[in-house]
Protein backbone atom coordinates (compact mmCIF):
# COMPACT_ATOMS: atom_id res chain seq x y z
CA UNK A 1 0.00 0.00 0.00
CA UNK A 2 1.17 3.55 -0.83
CA UNK A 3 2.45 5.39 2.12
CA UNK A 4 0.66 8.95 2.62
CA UNK A 5 1.76 11.44 4.75
CA UNK A 6 -1.17 13.78 6.11
CA UNK A 7 0.49 16.48 8.65
CA UNK A 8 -2.99 16.58 10.84
CA UNK A 9 -3.83 19.59 13.65
CA UNK A 10 -5.01 18.16 16.63
CA UNK A 11 -7.97 18.55 18.17
CA UNK A 12 -6.82 18.31 21.89
CA UNK A 13 -7.98 21.13 24.19
CA UNK A 14 -4.34 22.39 23.80
CA UNK A 15 -5.22 23.62 20.41
CA UNK A 16 -6.33 26.89 21.08
CA UNK A 17 -3.18 27.73 22.36
CA UNK A 18 -1.36 26.21 19.64
CA UNK A 19 -3.15 28.85 17.18
CA UNK A 20 -2.49 31.33 19.06
CA UNK A 21 1.34 30.57 19.30
CA UNK A 22 1.13 30.04 15.03
CA UNK A 23 -0.69 33.30 14.74
CA UNK A 24 2.02 35.02 16.84
CA UNK A 25 4.75 33.68 14.69
CA UNK A 26 2.97 34.73 11.26
CA UNK A 27 2.64 38.50 12.68
CA UNK A 28 6.50 38.22 12.49
CA UNK A 29 6.44 37.43 8.62
CA UNK A 30 7.17 40.09 7.07
CA UNK A 31 4.93 40.55 3.96
CA UNK A 32 6.95 42.30 1.93
CA UNK A 33 4.00 41.95 -1.05
CA UNK A 34 1.27 43.20 1.13
CA UNK A 35 0.15 46.43 -1.19
CA UNK A 36 -0.46 43.59 -4.05
CA UNK A 37 -2.93 41.75 -1.48
CA UNK A 38 -4.64 44.86 -0.95
CA UNK A 39 -5.14 45.53 -4.29
CA UNK A 40 -7.75 43.10 -4.79
CA UNK A 41 -11.63 43.95 -4.63
CA UNK A 42 -12.66 43.56 -0.59
CA UNK A 43 -14.98 40.68 -1.56
CA UNK A 44 -11.81 38.71 -2.78
CA UNK A 45 -9.17 39.32 -0.52
CA UNK A 46 -9.13 36.34 1.43
CA UNK A 47 -9.44 34.49 -2.01
CA UNK A 48 -5.58 34.76 -1.71
CA UNK A 49 -2.81 32.89 0.06
CA UNK A 50 -1.69 34.28 2.91
CA UNK A 51 1.34 35.79 4.24
CA UNK A 52 2.68 32.61 5.85
CA UNK A 53 1.41 30.44 2.89
CA UNK A 54 3.56 32.84 0.31
CA UNK A 55 6.84 32.54 2.82
CA UNK A 56 6.48 29.34 2.32
CA UNK A 57 6.00 28.94 -1.50
CA UNK A 58 9.42 31.33 -1.62
CA UNK A 59 11.04 28.43 0.57
CA UNK A 60 10.01 25.61 -1.27
CA UNK A 61 11.38 27.83 -4.50
CA UNK A 62 14.48 28.21 -2.53
CA UNK A 63 14.82 24.86 -1.38
CA UNK A 64 14.15 23.04 -4.38
CA UNK A 65 16.44 24.96 -6.21
CA UNK A 66 13.98 25.58 -8.94
CA UNK A 67 14.41 28.10 -11.93
CA UNK A 68 11.40 27.60 -13.35
CA UNK A 69 7.96 27.34 -12.16
CA UNK A 70 4.79 27.48 -13.70
CA UNK A 71 1.52 29.16 -11.73
CA UNK A 72 -2.20 28.37 -12.22
CA UNK A 73 -4.29 31.29 -11.59
CA UNK A 74 -2.43 34.61 -11.24
CA UNK A 75 -5.14 36.42 -9.80
CA UNK A 76 -3.50 39.81 -8.44
CA UNK A 77 0.20 38.55 -8.69
CA UNK A 78 0.38 37.73 -4.86
CA UNK A 79 1.35 34.49 -4.50
CA UNK A 80 3.33 35.02 -7.50
CA UNK A 81 5.41 37.17 -6.46
CA UNK A 82 6.65 35.19 -3.47
CA UNK A 83 7.34 32.38 -6.05
CA UNK A 84 9.50 34.59 -7.96
CA UNK A 85 11.12 35.98 -4.87
CA UNK A 86 12.28 32.24 -4.23
CA UNK A 87 13.73 31.85 -7.22
CA UNK A 88 17.97 32.85 -8.20
CA UNK A 89 19.09 34.84 -10.74
CA UNK A 90 18.17 33.91 -14.25
CA UNK A 91 14.80 31.77 -12.66
CA UNK A 92 11.45 32.05 -14.64
CA UNK A 93 8.01 32.35 -13.33
CA UNK A 94 4.96 31.74 -16.23
CA UNK A 95 2.07 32.47 -14.66
CA UNK A 96 -1.71 32.07 -15.89
CA UNK A 97 -4.71 33.98 -15.46
CA UNK A 98 -7.71 33.49 -17.87
CA UNK A 99 -9.56 36.90 -16.31
CA UNK A 100 -8.73 39.87 -18.65
CA UNK A 101 -9.68 42.27 -15.62
CA UNK A 102 -7.28 40.36 -12.70
CA UNK A 103 -4.23 39.90 -15.53
CA UNK A 104 -4.28 43.85 -15.98
CA UNK A 105 -4.45 44.51 -12.58
CA UNK A 106 -1.82 41.79 -11.93
CA UNK A 107 0.20 43.48 -14.53
CA UNK A 108 0.03 47.10 -12.49
CA UNK A 109 1.36 45.34 -9.79
CA UNK A 110 4.10 43.60 -11.31
CA UNK A 111 5.31 47.29 -12.40
CA UNK A 112 5.53 48.02 -8.49
CA UNK A 113 8.07 45.24 -7.67
CA UNK A 114 11.27 45.49 -7.52
CA UNK A 115 13.28 44.94 -10.76
CA UNK A 116 14.93 41.64 -9.87
CA UNK A 117 12.00 40.18 -8.94
CA UNK A 118 9.58 41.26 -12.15
CA UNK A 119 12.01 40.78 -13.98
CA UNK A 120 11.69 36.70 -13.53
CA UNK A 121 7.91 36.76 -14.12
CA UNK A 122 5.83 36.16 -17.37
CA UNK A 123 2.11 36.84 -17.00
CA UNK A 124 -0.02 35.36 -19.29
CA UNK A 125 -3.89 36.39 -20.30
CA UNK A 126 -5.39 32.74 -21.36
CA UNK A 127 -7.03 29.71 -20.39
CA UNK A 128 -4.25 27.51 -19.06
CA UNK A 129 -5.79 24.28 -20.45
CA UNK A 130 -5.34 26.05 -23.59
CA UNK A 131 -1.53 27.04 -23.02
CA UNK A 132 -0.60 23.51 -21.13
CA UNK A 133 -1.09 21.42 -23.89
CA UNK A 134 1.04 24.05 -25.91
CA UNK A 135 4.01 23.49 -23.27
CA UNK A 136 3.56 19.99 -23.75
CA UNK A 137 4.12 20.06 -27.32
CA UNK A 138 6.94 22.68 -27.25
CA UNK A 139 8.43 20.06 -24.78
CA UNK A 140 8.52 22.65 -21.84
CA UNK A 141 9.55 21.34 -18.49
CA UNK A 142 8.87 23.10 -14.83
CA UNK A 143 10.67 22.39 -11.63
CA UNK A 144 7.40 23.55 -9.95
CA UNK A 145 3.82 24.14 -10.66
CA UNK A 146 1.70 25.64 -8.30
CA UNK A 147 -1.96 25.30 -8.71
CA UNK A 148 -4.49 27.84 -7.59
CA UNK A 149 -7.52 28.51 -9.75
CA UNK A 150 -10.68 27.38 -11.07
CA UNK A 151 -11.67 24.85 -9.08
CA UNK A 152 -13.60 22.89 -11.41
CA UNK A 153 -10.70 22.27 -13.52
CA UNK A 154 -8.49 21.08 -11.08
CA UNK A 155 -8.83 17.69 -12.63
CA UNK A 156 -7.09 18.69 -15.68
CA UNK A 157 -4.96 20.81 -14.42
CA UNK A 158 -3.17 18.03 -12.85
CA UNK A 159 -3.50 15.43 -15.71
CA UNK A 160 -1.41 18.16 -17.80
CA UNK A 161 1.25 19.12 -14.69
CA UNK A 162 2.11 15.89 -14.63
CA UNK A 163 3.39 16.46 -18.17
CA UNK A 164 5.16 19.51 -17.33
CA UNK A 165 7.01 18.85 -13.86
CA UNK A 166 10.48 17.64 -14.43
CA UNK A 167 11.11 14.35 -12.52
CA UNK A 168 11.85 15.52 -8.92
CA UNK A 169 9.89 18.50 -9.59
CA UNK A 170 7.75 19.65 -7.06
CA UNK A 171 3.53 19.72 -7.77
CA UNK A 172 1.92 22.31 -5.05
CA UNK A 173 -2.26 23.02 -5.44
CA UNK A 174 -3.51 25.45 -3.10
CA UNK A 175 -7.56 25.20 -1.26
CA UNK A 176 -7.47 20.97 -0.84
CA UNK A 177 -9.58 21.07 2.05
CA UNK A 178 -11.34 24.15 1.19
CA UNK A 179 -15.15 22.08 1.23
CA UNK A 180 -14.29 19.80 3.62
CA UNK A 181 -17.13 19.08 5.97
CA UNK A 182 -19.60 20.96 3.69
CA UNK A 183 -22.66 19.69 1.37
CA UNK A 184 -24.15 22.95 0.21
CA UNK A 185 -26.01 21.52 -3.05
CA UNK A 186 -23.58 24.32 -4.87
CA UNK A 187 -20.14 23.69 -3.99
CA UNK A 188 -20.75 20.07 -4.68
CA UNK A 189 -19.25 20.39 -7.73
CA UNK A 190 -16.29 21.71 -7.04
CA UNK A 191 -15.90 19.85 -4.09
CA UNK A 192 -15.71 16.93 -5.93
CA UNK A 193 -13.45 18.09 -8.45
CA UNK A 194 -11.07 19.34 -5.97
CA UNK A 195 -11.46 15.62 -4.66
CA UNK A 196 -11.03 14.26 -7.52
CA UNK A 197 -7.40 15.83 -8.36
CA UNK A 198 -6.27 15.41 -4.95
CA UNK A 199 -7.03 11.99 -5.11
CA UNK A 200 -5.46 10.73 -8.40
CA UNK A 201 -1.90 12.33 -6.80
CA UNK A 202 -2.57 10.48 -4.05
CA UNK A 203 -3.07 7.22 -5.62
CA UNK A 204 -0.27 7.83 -8.02
CA UNK A 205 2.93 6.33 -7.08
CA UNK A 206 4.75 8.47 -8.85
CA UNK A 207 4.35 11.01 -6.28
CA UNK A 208 5.25 11.59 -2.67
CA UNK A 209 2.17 13.58 -1.31
CA UNK A 210 1.26 15.09 2.06
CA UNK A 211 -1.18 17.63 3.10
CA UNK A 212 -0.44 20.90 5.15
CA UNK A 213 -3.97 21.95 6.82
CA UNK A 214 -2.96 25.83 6.62
CA UNK A 215 -5.45 27.81 5.50
CA UNK A 216 -7.46 25.80 3.02
CA UNK A 217 -4.73 22.88 2.81
CA UNK A 218 -1.55 22.76 1.21
CA UNK A 219 -1.16 19.56 -1.41
CA UNK A 220 2.75 19.37 -1.85
CA UNK A 221 3.79 16.25 -3.64
CA UNK A 222 7.74 15.47 -5.11
CA UNK A 223 7.56 13.77 -8.54
CA UNK A 224 9.98 10.48 -7.71
CA UNK A 225 9.57 8.82 -11.39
Amino acid sequence: MKRVNVVVVSHSTHRPLAVAQLDALSGMITDRFAHIRQSAPPAEIEKQISAMEGALLQWLVRFTNARSVLEIGTFMGYSGAWLAAGLPSGGKLLSIEKSREYHVQALVNLATLEFDIANKIELRCADALDVMPELVNAGTKFDVVFIDANKLGYPAYVRWADRLLQPGGLLIMDDVLLYAGRNEVRITKMAAAIDEARNAIFRDACYDPMILPMCHGLLLAKKIA
